[in-house]
């Protein structure tokens, strides 16, 4: 069997703070079934209280999955639901990896590694003494500043 695994994440970008979640779809290239199919990896910390959807265990915090046998030319598609740290930002990077208890004809297309762009979460506040809308200012948690909006 020839085993490829493929992520989607949604949204992609996505704001920190936010929630995100990544299909994880594993397909049988053929010739043979595969058995024993199996998906590891790492999440980014970025990503809290991780759970998956559609494995035979929710191995909490990790996108670890059983998915047993795929027949040459299905699919075996699996969620990873998660919210996204509120302090993170930048391009933070999940490696999946596939692999089978029966042989493997290809590895070369086993492990993938899905990069998502999380941008900074900002916040906005509106100063009721102020009425003029030009004069409204953001403030950036992170390194505490404030700007006008524009």
């Amino acid at each position: 069997s020839d085993l490829t695994v493929v992520m989607a994440d949604m949204p992609d970008p996505v704001t920190a703070g936010d929630a995100l979640t990544c299909v994880i779809t594993v397909t049988n290239q053929g010739p043979a079934p595969a058995t024993g199919v199996v998906v590891t990896g790492t999440l980014p910390s970025a990503f809290q209280g991780a759970a998956t959807t559609g494995c035979t265990e929710d191995p909490s915090g990790s996108p670890i999955c059983s998915l047993g046998s795929i027949s040459p030319g299905n699919s075996a598609v699996y969620t990873v639901s998660a919210t996204v740290d509120i302090t993170a930002s930048g391009i933070v990077t999940s490696t999946l990896q596939v692999g089978a208890s029966s042989a493997l004809t290809n590895t070369e297309n086993d492990t993938i590694n899905e990069p998502t762009t999380v941008n900074k979460r900002m916040y906005y506040y509106l100063f009721p003494e102020v009425r003029n809308r030009s004069l409204w200012r953001s403030v950036d948690r992170q390194r505490d500043r404030c700007f006008p909006v524009q």
